[in-house]
Order: structure tokens, then sequence, then C-alpha cells
């Protein structure tokens, strides 16, 4: 009586290794885009603060030079 041998192939095929790629390639543009958000939501939060900031602060004084242009 013959017994069929299970052969189990652990090699990932190259579709397979696509489909993480990809996966992986998702998962990081996501992580960026949250970051990106991230840093224009503090850009726009520091932009406030210099609104309310500079009134307040004191008037520079204008340097007059012959060498500035």
């Amino acid at each position: 009586m013959d017994i069929p041998k299970i052969v189990v192939s652990n090699k990932k095929s190259t579709r397979d290794k696509e489909v993480e790629k990809i996966a992986k390639i998702c998962d990081l543009m996501g992580k960026r885009t949250a970051l990106i958000d991230l840093q224009t939501d503090i850009w726009e939060k520091i932009e406030e603060i210099n609104k309310q900031l500079l009134p307040l602060m004191p008037k520079k004084k204008k340097r007059y030079d012959s060498n500035v242009y």
C-alpha cells in the first residue's frame, strides 16, 4: 500500500512577497502622512501664537547702514 507523501513548502511565492511589500509601503505611507498632519497642526498652532505675540513685542529699531541694501 502506497502512502502519499505530504510536502510542505515554506517558500514564499513571488505573489506573497509582492503583497508583503505593498502592505509595508502602505503602512509606512500611513505613518508618514500622520506625521505630516501632526507637523502641520503644530505649525498652525505656532502661527496662532505668533499672531498674538508679535503685537506685544517691542518694535525693533531700524538700522541704517550704507552697506545694507
